[in-house]
């Protein structure tokens, strides 16, 4: 259900993308947050703070890149 919902806010950031794309998309970016989730919850984690940083900016990369007309 979340994936659907991910999908249909980048379907309205880039009306152009299709549904497929849309669907393909949405899967790398909840993996992407579901890895963030992960790494908050590993206490102690050395370089801890950093994981959730570096992985929004790899979602940014990532939709940047596949977003670009």
């Amino acid at each position: 259900m979340l994936r659907k919902h991910i999908a249909t806010i980048l379907r309205a950031r880039a009306p152009a993308l299709s549904a497929e794309a849309a669907r393909e998309m949405a899967i790398v970016v909840l993996e992407l947050m579901k890895a963030a989730r992960t790494l908050g919850n590993e206490e102690g984690l050395p370089g801890r703070a950093a994981g959730p940083r570096d992985l929004q900016a790899l979602a940014v990369q990532y939709l940047e890149q596949r977003l670009q007309p």
